[in-house]
């Protein structure tokens, strides 16, 4: 989560990072977020991406979608890519915030994105794993995995790792 406490700011301050003072609004709590170029990205309890720009802490753009976004954005290829958790998957263009794609996963999502070769690489609770055409939302494959996954997928080397709540490893070569 995003903290407004004050010693956190001190401490980073001391340490030669610049915090500039963000306000979401009444009822925006934020949660996760991510950094690209001058904006900074924040999903919010009330269903908004944020792009706040990193110098002013002024919001640049919202996108709603319409319920809680607690999953950090996805960057890459001039586009962010967030999950809700009632399985909702959205793209969004980086410098206006408008809606390329939204797709409906199926399950629960608890998890971030993962961007990778063109593809958004998405695990649900359900235990199925989701790969969507970043340039146009499709869905590429799926595999059912049989357990949740909670976490991000994450791509080391060429595999592609995917950890169940049942704690196991699954590669994809």
């Amino acid at each position: 989560r995003v903290s407004n406490d004050n010693d956190v700011r001190a401490a980073l301050s001391e340490g030669g990072i610049d915090l500039v003072p963000i306000a979401l609004g009444p009822g925006k709590e934020a949660m996760l977020a991510a950094l690209a170029g001058s904006l900074v990205l924040v999903g919010t309890e009330k269903g908004t991406l944020e792009a706040i720009n990193t110098a002013t802490g002024k919001t640049v753009w919202s996108f709603n979608a319409g319920e809680a976004i607690r999953s950090a954005p996805a960057i890459g290829d001039g586009i962010a890519v967030v999950t809700t958790m009632s399985g909702k998957v959205f793209a969004v263009g980086l410098t206006d915030g408008a809606k390329k794609w939204g797709r409906e996963a199926g399950s629960d999502i608890k998890g971030s994105v993962c961007l990778s070769r063109g593809y958004a690489f998405v695990g649900t609770r359900a235990g199925k794993l989701l790969a969507f055409h970043v340039a146009s939302g499709k869905l590429a494959w799926e595999e059912n995995i049989g357990e949740p996954i909670e976490a991000m997928p994450i791509l080391i080397d060429q595999s592609l790792v995917v950890c169940t709540v049942k704690g196991n490893l699954i590669v994809f070569q």
